[in-house]
């Protein structure tokens, strides 16, 4: 007995030291995990800060969604890195293809086209098309053209899934398609930039995952798509009438600027493609009549 007792007493400490060493490197991996959510920066329970007009904690949803590797972001309203002046030569400045080293790629439908973060580096970026989803000015803002007071109206991009269930699409037609900027951001920028995007979109935006097509060929990419959907509280369906949301965007000013600027960046941006987008354009004339009342 004794003879098994000093074999046993060992193996005993042994197992303790193991359980103890799990029990640490468990605890480890949960407060990386966290550690990792919290530097994503958006927030996941999607709560509204009424006052503000915002996410509650000033970031855009995560809503659950699986980053794209390497990740693509697609841009459409006030998000973009080219100017009118250089955007048409990026279509063939990049070949449609990852330029390592690479975390993710990100497409840009908004401010994105002219104007990206300064976190977004010196990657290659080139104009993308995504099907399926539309462009359209129907959300409030609060934060960037316009104010809590006096909200502006900036773009979203709904999905013709949302579009159907909200009763403004028929099923069965053809698919809608809109043009935005793709960016290629370096491994190391990944997480700053996620971070500054989060806070960016703040103002009702979630994470979705599209499929983009970069306008100079390639194969399809996955992209990370910012969009304020019809349930969110700053978006507002009467502002797809374009009277009612040109008589908005001709007087609203935000930290970012008129909203009128906002929208002829936009149409700028899309004319230097030689890129149709008659919606946008005849509400560009409506707000330009609008502003001469």
């Amino acid at each position: 007995l004794l003879q098994q007792a000093k074999v046993m007493v060992p193996k005993a400490r042994a197992l303790t030291h193991f359980l103890a060493f799990a029990s640490s490197r468990s605890s480890m991996a949960a407060s990386m995990a966290a550690m990792s959510a919290s530097a994503s920066g958006a927030a996941m329970d999607g709560e509204w800060d009424e006052a503000a007009g915002v996410w509650r904690g000033n970031r855009a949803v995560d809503a659950g969604v699986e980053v794209p590797d390497p990740l693509v972001i697609f841009g459409y309203g006030e998000r973009g890195r080219s100017t009118a002046a250089t955007a048409a030569a990026s279509v063939t400045r990049h070949p449609p293809a990852y330029n390592a080293p690479c975390s993710f790629f990100l497409s840009g439908p908004g401010s994105l086209c002219w104007r990206p973060e300064p976190s977004f580096g010196e990657g290659a970026s080139y104009p993308c098309r995504v099907s399926g989803w539309g462009r359209f000015f129907a959300q409030r803002s609060t934060d960037h053209r316009g104010t809590p007071k006096s909200p502006g109206l900036v773009a979203t991009m709904l999905s013709d899934a949302q579009l159907e269930a909200i009763g403004l699409r028929e099923a069965g037609v053809p698919p809608s398609s809109t043009i935005g900027m793709g960016y290629e951001i370096a491994t190391e920028s990944a997480e700053g930039v996620l971070a500054d995007l989060d806070f960016r979109e703040k103002g009702g935006y979630t994470r979705e995952v599209v499929l983009v097509q970069p306008l100079a060929g390639g194969e399809p990419v996955k992209a990370l798509l910012y969009s304020a959907t019809p349930d969110n509280p700053n978006f507002d369906k009467t502002m797809l009438d374009p009277d009612a949301a040109a008589t908005v965007i001709a007087s609203a000013v935000g930290p970012s600027g008129s909203n009128a600027e906002y929208l002829s960046n936009l149409t700028d941006w899309l004319r230097s493609l030689e890129i149709e987008e008659p919606s946008l354009f005849d509400l560009e004339e409506r707000v330009k009549a609008t502003q001469r009342e």
